[in-house]
C-alpha cells in the first residue's frame, strides 16, 4: 500500500484529489461486486475453480502495472547540442578580464604593456560546492540519513499530519465491525442488518467520487475537512443512542456513509500536501505500522469495555472519546499555526513602521 500510494501520487500532482478520489470509488466497488461475482461462479465451477479465476483476475492487474511508464518518459525533450551550446556561451560571457600594471620603483611606470588574467567566474564556484559536498558525505551523510524526513518544517508538520490521523482512522475502523453488534441490540435481524450496510456502502462510494467537489466548494484543506468529517462521525454516532425507531436508523446510515466517503479520501490526501514526494513513501509506512499497533491495542481494551458493561454502547462512547481527542489535538495545532502566521505578518509591519 505504501509503493501503491507514492505510485498514485508521483503521476498525479496537479489534479492528485480527483486521482485519489476514482481510486477510492473503484476500490470500494471490490468488496460489493466480487461477492456477486463469487457467489455466480461458484454455482457453475468448484472451490478450486474459482480460486484459479480470481488468481487470473489478480494476474492482470500485475501485467497492468508492468506496463505502466516513468513519468519522465513523457517529458518534453529539449537537445542536449542545444543546451551546451547555451551553457559554453554562458560560461564564455562571465570570463572577466581585469587589466593589471607591473608597478615597479623606476619613473617608467607605464611603459609595460598590459596583461590580461582570465578569471572563470562560475567554474570556480563549482569545484568550491563539489569539494565541499566530498569531504562533508561521510561526516554527515548517515546523520542526514537518518534525519532527512524531519529536517524541514514541511516535513516535521507532515509527522503531525501523520500522528494526527492514528487514532481517528484505527478506531474509526472498529467502528464499522461494532456496528453489526450494534445494531443487533437494536432488535434488526440479519436482513434489515445487511439493508443498513448497504446503504452505508452506497452512500461511501458515492461521496467518495464526490469528495473532490465538495473540499472545492467548501475551499477548505483536506486536513480541514477531514476534521470535520470526524466531527460529523461522533455526533452521528451520538444520534444513534437517541433513535428509538428502526426506520429512523436508514436516514442515520445515509448520513454515515456520506461522511465516512469524506473522510477516507481526505486522510488519504494529508501526507501527501506536508511530505516531500522522496519522502512519501517512508511516511505512509509509518503511518500504517502504526495504525496496525493501534489496532492491536484498541480492540482487546474495547472488548474489554464489552465484557464489563454488557453493551456495545460503552464501546462507541469510548470511540467517540478517542476521535474526540484526535479532533482536539488537531484544532489545537490549527490554532499555534494560525496565531504563528499572524505574528510573522505582524513583525515586518512593525519594523517597516520604525524605517518610517
Amino acid at each position: 500500500m505504501s509503493s501503491y500510494s507514492l505510485a498514485l501520487n508521483t503521476y498525479f500532482k496537479d489534479k492528485r484529489d480527483k486521482a485519489v478520489s476514482l481510486s477510492m470509488t473503484i476500490s470500494g466497488l471490490g468488496p460489493i461486486v466480487m461477492p456477486q461475482v463469487i457467489n455466480q461462479l461458484m454455482e457453475e465451477y468448484t472451490s478450486e475453480g474459482v480460486t484459479l479465476i480470481l488468481a487470473g483476475i489478480c494476474t492482470h492487474s500485475f501485467v497492468a502495472a508492468c506496463l505502466l511508464q516513468p513519468v519522465k518518459y513523457h517529458q518534453r525533450k529539449i537537445v542536449l547540442q542545444e543546451m551546451q551550446e547555451m551553457n559554453k556561451k554562458s560560461i564564455d560571457s562571465a570570463e572577466m578580464k581585469i587589466p593589471s600594471i607591473d608597478m615597479t620603483l623606476d619613473d617608467e611606470v607605464f611603459d609595460e604593456d598590459e596583461v590580461y588574467h582570465t578569471l572563470p567566474a562560475m567554474s570556480s564556484k563549482v569545484a568550491i560546492s563539489r569539494r565541499y559536498s566530498q569531504a562533508d558525505r561521510g561526516r554527515y551523510g548517515r546523520k542526514d540519513s537518518v534525519m532527512s524526513m524531519f529536517s524541514y518544517e514541511q516535513e516535521a508538520a507532515g509527522v503531525y499530519g501523520i500522528d494526527s490521523t492514528l487514532v481517528g482512522s484505527s478506531v474509526i475502523s472498529l467502528d464499522t465491525v461494532l456496528t453489526v453488534f450494534i445494531l443487533n441490540d437494536y432488535g434488526m435481524d440479519t436482513g434489515q442488518i445487511a439493508e443498513f450496510l448497504s446503504v452505508v456502502a452506497a452512500a461511501d462510494i458515492t461521496f467518495r467520487f464526490l469528495a473532490p467537489y465538495i473540499d472545492h466548494v467548501l475551499k477548505q484543506p483536506p486536513r480541514t475537512v477531514y476534521l470535520l468529517s470526524l466531527v460529523a462521525l461522533v455526533i452521528i454516532r451520538s444520534v444513534i443512542f437517541l433513535i428509538q425507531d428502526v426506520r429512523y436508523l436508514f436516514a442515520v446510515a445515509l448520513a454515515l456513509g456520506c461522511v465516512k466517503g469524506i473522510r477516507i479520501v481526505n486522510m488519504y490526501l494529508i501526507i501527501p500536501n506536508y511530505v516531500p514526494l522522496e519522502r512519501l513513501a517512508s511516511a505512509s509506512g509509518i503511518q500504517m505500522v502504526a495504525n496496525g499497533l493501534n489496532i492491536l491495542i484498541w480492540s482487546p481494551l474495547i472488548g474489554v469495555v464489552e465484557d464489563l458493561t454488557g453493551s456495545y454502547q460503552a464501546c462507541i462512547l469510548l470511540i467517540n472519546a478517542a476521535t474526540t481527542l484526535t479532533v482536539i489535538l488537531w484544532s489545537v495545532k490549527l490554532l499555534m499555526n494560525r496565531l504563528r502566521k499572524k505574528n510573522e505578518e505582524t513583525v515586518p509591519d512593525q519594523s517597516n513602521t520604525l524605517l518610517k
